[in-house]
């Protein structure tokens, strides 16, 4: 049971993150090239979910450097993992735009928000294989 808690304070703390940086990069997208955008959006959240994570691991916001080295150490890979995801879809939105039967109506919804939903669906998928598991396992341990 006191997995599962910790599973779900580490999902509310990624999702908040998540939304932070899905936020921000939509934010960042109206002055600045997505990819950058992507970029800077995923630093500013990777900072305010180290706190959160401390928090649903440890129970405590306060900074502890020695989490924090683990924890950018995985948060290199993370964000890396990310960022490649993102970008590689990024590149390939004509081909999977023509792949997808749409009418007009969609394909406008489609243009607008594409950034966001390669964005969250990347972010999903790196939470469920790489963020939680290492997180709980590794970085956030007092053994």
């Amino acid at each position: 049971m006191q997995e599962l808690v910790k599973m779900v304070k580490s999902m509310a703390g990624g999702g908040t993150a998540a939304i932070i940086f899905v936020s921000t990069s939509y934010v960042l997208d109206k002055i600045m090239n997505a990819k950058l955008s992507s970029a800077v959006a995923l630093l500013v959240g990777a900072i305010c979910n180290f706190y959160m994570q401390q928090r649903a691991f440890l129970n405590t916001s306060k900074a502890d450097m020695n989490f924090g080295r683990r924890y950018i150490c995985l948060e290199i890979i993370i964000l890396g993992c990310c960022l490649f995801g993102v970008n590689m879809l990024l590149d390939r939105k004509k081909e999977i735009q023509s792949a997808v039967t749409m009418n007009t109506e969609t394909l406008e919804k489609f243009d607008k928000y594409y950034n966001t939903m390669v964005r969250i669906i990347v972010a999903m998928i790196v939470f469920v294989v790489i963020s939680f598991p290492v997180r709980r396992y590794w970085v956030f341990t007092t053994k």
